[in-house]
Parts: structure tokens; sequence; C-alpha cells
């Protein structure tokens, strides 16, 4: 038992081992048959005697149609042989299946040829050299080929050698393309070469020629169109021997090429195809370059700046070609070649394209070489705003901006030499300055324009204050004026600034500045001093409820322009509160008083104090507080002397429950003037409360709601 037993595992693992053998098929000979005819055909491999040992079943399919092989095709480990074609196949690939397994399928799918129908799966050679060419395939005989024809040419010389091969010899006139097996039973069982799906090899290789190309001159970039025979096939064509990357055959006898880059003048030239020893075909003109500029370097500089000039073309003229930049001629040449050219700026050059001129053409950059920029003259040197001022100069060429004393205006660039703007909104004297790709040029002189005063510092004060004044134009300033009567003195600090002493004998009134361009005049006066006290009050928070903080919060400011003398300050509370504390930023307070006073002492211009008083409401309800202050100087504005604030005091928020003894029901309620708040509930205070929408009921100072006390006990809250 225990033999039999073992017997049985070895034999498991042989099956085990001839089930997972590789199966692989790489190859199929012949590629191609008919139906009903006697084919040899090998199937090439491995895995197919697994283990090495005949396999117990095989499945051959052509194209998913079974053969009729059986187990004893397989003669070898690499090789399975059929004798037949299976009567219902068609092309497509073959699959082999060992034991039952999957379906390995050949690289390449097997052609199925009518036997009335020639098929050619080789020939040789691809391309005329004076000798024969051998044509390998199928049905040759069978199948009537009558004769062959190259691109449409008949051959003079046929020989049908087998019914696998025809000798044939290339006729005269033939022209590269593909061939055609004529069959005597019509068009329909003819062979071409373009629909062999079993070689790649479509064409017949004929001598290429070329007969003409236009346009005859061109850059880099031109696309020229070549004339000839047999260019189908062509392996590349290159100008001189600069390779072309960009090239389209039209037709057998047209090509369309792009010029490349680097080209010089010289011949165009062919190149055979690929695997053929065909020779070069060379044009008999040459191609002439053209110059052309593709971009310089630098674009901008000085005279004598060395320029690099990309482009083709650009040594066709010895010693060298003729360059200009902006109309001035260059004398000094460094590096010449077709696709560098580089020279130094001339003296006599201005903002401009650059020309390169050579024997074969001319070409202008579309790219501007900007030299540096000058004011030379502007005219009016004084305006006001919209003045038309002329500026003289050179090398304005696409200048991109112009600016009055930093405020860009419209301008007009007549020429190289010249530009027309307009003196722009907002304008102050200063000089003018225009902005070219080379950079920024000043005018030396200044133009002028009426000064204006926007602000001064300070805005009040007496006889001997120094006034710091702001505004525009203020260059060259010859006067200054309080309400028409001269400063003391003046100092310009810049166009901007200035500063002045207030005279004697002055009055309030607006100050005025003189300047080259004329009179400007300040929007407000300048005022002698007089204080303006205010005061301003606010409560937090506002509504309060009883018992809790009410904070007052009171500000006295001096609005000026003088300091304020004795500042002194009142505040009424209201009686139903009751004071805790009270602080003051400078001086004293008494609060043991009704109304509550304080001393503030002097306080300057633009300064303030603060008092903070702290209260606790009694009763619910509105209350105002009253404050006020004075001083013992001149206020003008007595209206913002004392201010009131009004605070809604709310009750403390409590909830009462009140169990009603009947229906399960019990009263929930609070006061009245918490009407705006919301009661919710929740089961536990761990779960997130829901609003309790059930009817409110006011009844007197209370506002209730009536719920049930059956089901999950509940916990209620009021919110705000």
């Amino acid at each position: 038992m225990k033999v039999r037993s073992i017997s049985g595992i070895v034999a498991f693992l042989l099956l085990a081992t001839t089930l997972s053998a590789q199966v692989l098929v790489t190859n199929v000979v012949p590629p191609l048959g008919g139906h009903g005819e006697t084919v040899f055909i090998k199937i090439y491999g491995g895995g197919f005697l697994p283990g090495g040992h005949p396999p117990a079943s095989l499945s051959v399919k052509f194209n998913q149609t079974l053969s009729t092989a059986g187990p004893s095709a397989v003669v070898a480990d690499n090789e399975i042989d059929i004798s037949d074609v299976p009567a219902a196949a068609t092309s497509g690939f073959i699959g082999v299946s060992i034991n039952g397994g999957a379906f390995k399928l050949s690289p390449q799918p097997f052609i199925i040829v009518p036997t009335n129908m020639p098929y050619a799966t080789n020939f040789s050679p691809t391309y005329e050299n004076g000798a024969d060419v051998i044509i390998t395939g199928v049905h040759f005989q069978t199948a009537n080929v009558t004769n062959v024809t190259f691109n449409g040419v008949r051959s003079a010389s046929y020989f049908k050698n087998s019914d696998n091969k025809i000798t044939v010899s290339v006729p005269a006139g033939a022209a590269t393309g593909p061939f055609i097996l004529q069959s005597q039973l019509g068009v329909t069982h003819n062979f071409s070469t373009l629909t062999n799906v079993i070689t790649t090899a479509t064409n017949f290789f004929i001598q290429p020629v070329i007969t003409s190309f236009s346009p005859a001159s061109g850059r880099a970039g031109t696309n020229v169109v070549l004339t000839g025979t047999n260019f189908f096939g062509i392996s590349g064509i290159t100008f001189g021997t600069v390779p072309a990357t960009d090239l389209t055959i039209s037709n057998n006898g047209t090509i369309r090429v792009t010029v490349p880059v680097g080209v010089s003048t010289g011949k165009i030239s062919i190149s055979p195809p690929n695997g053929t020893a065909l020779s070069t075909e060379t044009s008999t003109n040459d191609f002439k370059i053209l110059p052309s500029i593709d971009s310089f370097s630098p674009n901008i500089g000085p005279t004598n700046t060395v320029i690099t000039v990309l482009g083709s073309g650009l040594n066709e003229k010895s010693p060298h070609p003729d360059v200009t930049v902006g109309g001035g001629a260059a004398v000094t040449f460094g590096t010449i070649s077709p696709g560098t050219l580089s020279f130094n700026v001339p003296a006599n050059a201005t903002s401009g394209p650059i020309t390169v001129t050579t024997t074969n053409g001319s070409v202008t950059s579309s790219q501007v070489f900007y030299l540096p920029a000058a004011i030379t003259n502007i005219a009016p040197t004084n305006g006001g705003i919209g003045t038309l001022v002329h500026i003289s100069g050179n090398n304005f060429t696409n200048a991109s901006a112009v600016a009055f004393n930093g405020i860009t205006t419209s301008f007009v660039v007549t020429n190289n030499n010249h530009i027309g703007a307009v003196a722009p909104l907002g304008v102050t004297s200063g000089t003018i300055s225009v902005a070219t790709p080379f950079g920024m040029t000043n005018s030396a002189g200044l133009f002028y324009i009426a000064p204006t005063i926007t602000d001064f510092t300070p805005t009040h004060g007496i006889p001997g204050t120094r006034v710091t004044i702001n505004g525009t134009s203020f260059t060259n300033a010859t006067a200054v004026a309080f309400n028409g009567t001269p400063a003391a003195s003046f100092i310009v600090t810049n166009n901007g600034t200035l500063s002045a002493v207030v005279p004697d004998n002055v009055t309030s009134g607006k100050i005025t500045v003189t300047a080259p361009g004329g009179t400007g005049q300040s929007a407000t006066d300048f005022t002698l001093d007089t204080a303006d006290l205010s005061i301003k009050v606010s409560d937090a928070p506002d509504p309060v409820f009883v018992g809790s903080n009410l904070v007052y919060s009171i500000v006295v400011t001096n609005a000026g322009p003088a300091t304020a003398l004795n500042v002194r300050f009142t505040n009424t509370l209201s009686q139903s509160v009751m004071l805790k504390s009270a602080t003051i930023s400078q001086g004293t307070l008494t609060t043991n008083s009704f109304p509550i006073v304080g001393s503030l002492g002097d306080m300057a211009n633009q300064s303030s104090a603060t008092i903070s008083l702290t209260v606790t409401p009694l009763f619910s309800g509105m209350i105002t507080n009253v404050a006020s202050v004075g001083s013992d100087s001149i206020d003008q504005n007595t209206a913002n002397n004392t201010a009131t604030t009004a605070t809604t005091v709310l009750p403390f928020p409590f909830l009462s429950i009140t169990n009603l003894m009947s229906n399960d029901l019990v009263k929930i309620s609070w006061p009245a003037p918490l009407s705006n708040f919301t009661l919710q509930f929740a089961g536990d205070l761990t779960n997130t409360w829901t609003n309790d929408t059930t009817p409110r009921t006011v009844s007197g100072t209370n506002i209730s709601v009536i719920e049930t006390t059956i089901g999950t006990a509940r916990f209620y809250r009021l919110t705000n």
C-alpha cells in the first residue's frame, strides 16, 4: 500500500510538470497558404514535448478555425508540422494548445491566399542595378501570372520559373514605385507590393534625378520645392553639407523641403533610399542663401559696443557684408560665418534696426538696437496742465515714457530726435525725463508750473511760529505770505516743502507761495491759537444685567489749536446705580460729591484724557449718564462739550419651574424683559441643546411655557 501511494504521488508530480510546461510559438514557415493546398507548414517554438514526452493532445487553430492535426504533428520540442490549411480558415494568428492548455499565438498573422491569386513575399534586388529582379512567392503559375509592371511600366523580359519564382528585367522608363503581378484572370486577381503584409518592401527604387528647384534663393526656414523623378523612398536631403530635417515627398516627382539653419550657398543633394547602392543626386545649380537675422545681442549699448548677430547667409560677401546700425555703417568686424556675425557699433550709429547686405541680398532686423538717449532742449520752459512741450535730442526711437518731474504723460515720438509731450494732470516744477529701452535721460533745464499748497503744519500759532508748508513746485520760490502779510522769513527745503515764520500783525487767513511758474494758495486758513475741547462717553456692556458691573469710558480731547487751560470735568450718574470705582489718566477726581467733578489741569493741543467709572445698576430699566467739560481758555465750539449715554438694564436671567400638579404639566417662567432670549432643552448636560418652540405666554412681568413631565427628563436653559 505504501509503494502504491508513493507511486501515485510521483505520477501526480509528473503530471503537474507536464501540465506546467511552457509553450511558446516563435515563427510560422511559410507565413501564407491557400485553401485545399498541400502546404507543409512548420510551426516553431518551444514546450511542444512537455517533460520530453509526446503530448496527450494537440490543438492548432488558424484564426480560431481548428485544424485536424493531432499529437503526431509534434516532431520535436520546438517544431510542429502541418500538411494542410483548414477549408474555413481566414487570415489571422495561428494558435497552439498542448494538453488542453491555453492557446499560444504566433507573433505574425498567417495569410490565407486564394489559389487563383498570386502573392509575392520578397524580391531582390530592391533597386535598379542592371540585373534581373527575382520575385519569390506563391501561385505564380496556378494564378496565371502574365507579366510584371514597375510603377505602371510593363516589363519587356519576363520568365516564370515556377509557382514560387519569377525572373523579370527592369523596363526602360520605369520609375520608383510598387510592382504589380498581372494575372490572366484580370485586375481583380492582380497583386501589388503596396498590399503586401509579409514583407516591408513595397517599392522598387530607380535612381532619383533633380531637374529643377524653386525658389532659387532663400533663408533658413524657406520652403523649397524640388522637381524631378524617383523621389519615393529617398533617405534625406542636404544643402551643401547641412542635412534638412523638415521635408515632405508630395509625389514621385515633387519634394517640399525647408532650408536648415547654418547653410551657405551651394548645391542641393538627394540621398538614395536606404539599403540601396544608388548614387547621391546633386543639383546642377547652387541654392543661394539670402542673409537672415534671427536675433542679435546685446540690444542696447553705447558706441563701440560689440554686437553679435545670429542668422544665416551672413558670410556671403568678401571680406565682410555691409552692416548699418540705425543708418551708421559698421567698420570694425569680428566673427564672420554663415550663422554668426560680430561687429562694433560705429560712432555715427543711432537707435534703429540693423541691416546686413551680402552679394545675395539684404535683410533688416525686426529688432532695434538702442543707444543712450539725450535731451538737448525743451520749449516752452513753463506752463500749466495741458501745455504742449517740444523735446529735442537724439535716440528717442521706441521711447516708452515721458514724465514731468516723475508724472508720466501722453506723448508722440515724431522721429529719433523729437518728441511732443503734454504737461499732465498733477504736473510739478522739475526736470522732464524720457524713458527709452536703453534707460532714462533727464533734461538739464526745468519746466516750471504754478505751485500748489496741499497742507501746512502747524495750522495755527502765534507770530514767530515756524510753519512747514507742503505742496508742489516750490523750487526757486520768491515769496511766502500769511493772509497777504509777507512771511518774516522762509527757506525752500525742496520742490514739495518749505518753512516760513509767521510775521507780526498777522490775521487768520490763507497762505500763498510765489515761484517762477506762478502763485499757489492754501485751501485752508492759518488761524491764531484757540482751544476746542470735546467729550465723548461710551458704556459697556449695553444692555447690562442688574447687579453686574457697568463701565463708563469718558474721553476728553483738546482739538486745539491752542493749549486748553485749567480743564474741568463733571459727570452726573443715574441715582439707580452704585459707584464702585473711578480712575483718571491725569489730574484729580472727587467722587464723594454729586455730580462727580474732576480737575484735568492744562491740556496741550491734540491731547486727550480718559476717565473710567465703574458702577452697579440696582434696578432694571433705562438709565442715563451725562458728562461735560470746560476750561479757562476760549472755546469757539461748545456744542461738543457735553455728552450723554443711555444704557438698558435687564433683570437677572433666571428660570422658574412650577409643578402644576395636574396632567403631568410644569410651567417654566423667566422675566418678561428677556423676551428676545431663547429657551433651550437637552436630555442631559452632555447632549446638544435644542430650541424649545412651545408657544410662550406673557403674564405680568413674566414669560412662561407649559411643558409635560411625561417622557425623558429634560434640562432647560436661557440663551441670548
